[in-house]
């Protein structure tokens, strides 16, 4: 039955099918076969998949996602980074990695990363003298911190799937992505001493930074009040998520970058998102039950315990699947269909959940700038004007920047858990 699983699972994602459908397909195909199943409660089984009131995190992030990208706060972002960072060689790509990982408080999406940031220094990088594909491949690798840091919609894709504290996962995710993103300026910082790119002219001072924060304060409350929301034990994430909404749109009617005729566009926008990512989450929930009535994670658990029973050797060969999935597959689908499957084993090496959800995720995050199918890369080409091939060579050291701090999340499990239990357990 496994093998069937398998070969249905394959061919249609090779033929190209949706992975929602993919995912449904499998399921159904299983069942039909087995016949432990009754059709008629399927529908059933698909809704319990949505009726969970955290699940509301995740069309009010997305949401609040659209308003502030519409909103203009992506200049104010660079021009407080350039302020911090400025002075530094190589500031331009210094400056990509921090907005990155403060538009990451904002939206929580890679792709709306690259594609607001990218816009602004893509050009920027060029006109200084870095070369079009280092610049992109810069932007497209930052942009990965996106989905780690909250607002993150694949760690509450994550927490629904796995049955973890959601607000525990959304603070452990702190941490861990402002260390990928040190790992990434630490590589550029060198690699700006040796192609010797420039540093900027303007001199720091303090009144220009204050006059820079003033005007990004707006974008830096945004994360302030998700994380301290739930961090002071004020709201839920499901909350927190819902007045970030209401400040989206207080900061984008504020500054007129938002009017009534945009709301629409937005909400529409917003919405097939949405709608994407509850498709899979529904369709996981009958995956999910074939796979544990099929025994599979624990035929996984056993078949990892086989091969060793070293905690580390096991957790690099996860890490190595991860990877590679992350390179194929749509991050919250890999999500959905591997974190029951994988929880198990790491659940009997003694490995917290919420820990290994950070695992899970930046292992994937990565695959966003990974091809073939990294989506970071592709809009990053388009606005670089540089080839696939291009970008993929000059994005090899940042992968590997990355890679470094996956390792060093995997094995110092604290960067992850010191603030969940700190102010959540």
């Amino acid at each position: 039955m496994v093998a069937t699983m398998g070969i249905v699972f394959v061919i249609t994602l090779l033929f190209g099918v949706p992975i929602a459908f993919v995912v449904g397909l499998t399921s159904l195909v299983t069942i039909l076969v087995q016949g432990a199943i009754p059709l008629n409660a399927l529908p059933q089984y698909m809704f319990i998949g949505l009726d969970s009131f955290p699940l509301l995190a995740i069309p009010f992030f997305i949401l609040a996602g659209e308003l502030m990208g519409k909103s203009g706060i992506s200049k104010s972002l660079v021009d407080f980074c350039l302020v911090l960072f400025g002075r530094m060689p190589g500031a331009l790509a210094e400056v990509n990695i921090g907005v990155s990982i403060f538009f990451a408080g904002i939206t929580g999406a890679a792709v709306a990363d690259t594609a607001a940031v990218g816009s602004i220094l893509i050009p920027a990088m060029k006109e200084e003298g870095y070369g079009a594909a280092y610049s992109a491949a810069v932007t497209a690798a930052s942009s990965c911190i996106g989905p780690i840091i909250p607002p993150s919609i694949i760690l509450v894709v994550y927490g629904i799937a796995a049955n973890v504290s959601i607000a525990s996962l959304l603070i452990a995710g702190i941490l861990p992505g402002v260390l990928l993103g040190v790992c990434q300026g630490i590589l550029a910082f060198f690699q700006a001493l040796k192609h010797k790119y420039p540093r900027r002219s303007e001199r720091f001072s303090f009144s220009s930074l204050l006059r820079a924060f003033i005007r990004a304060l707006p974008a830096l409350i945004m994360p302030l009040i998700i994380v301290g929301g739930i961090m002071g034990g004020v709201t839920t994430a499901t909350e927190a998520a819902a007045i970030a909404v209401v400040y989206s749109l207080i900061v984008g009617f504020s500054n007129r970058s938002i009017k009534l005729k945009d709301l629409p566009e937005i909400i529409y926008k917003a919405s097939i998102t949405v709608g994407i990512v509850l498709m899979v989450i529904s369709t996981a929930k009958l995956f999910s039950i074939v796979i544990v009535m099929n025994q599979i994670p624990t035929m996984l658990t056993q078949a990892f315990l086989s091969i060793s029973s070293n905690k580390i050797v096991i957790m690099l060969l996860i890490n190595l699947l991860l990877l590679i999935v992350g390179c194929f597959m749509e991050i919250s689908a890999a999500c959905i269909i591997l974190a029951p499957i994988l929880l198990p084993v790491v659940v009997a090496l003694g490995i917290d959940p919420v820990h290994f959800g950070i695992i899970m995720c930046v292992n994937l995050a990565i695959g966003l700038a990974t091809p073939p199918v990294g989506p970071t890369l592709y809009v990053a080409c388009r606005i670089a004007k540089v080839s696939m091939s291009e970008i993929t060579r000059a994005i090899l050291p940042y992968l590997g920047a990355s890679v470094v701090a996956l390792m060093i999340i995997t094995f110092i499990p604290q960067i992850s858990l010191v603030l969940p239990n700190l102010f959540i357990r």
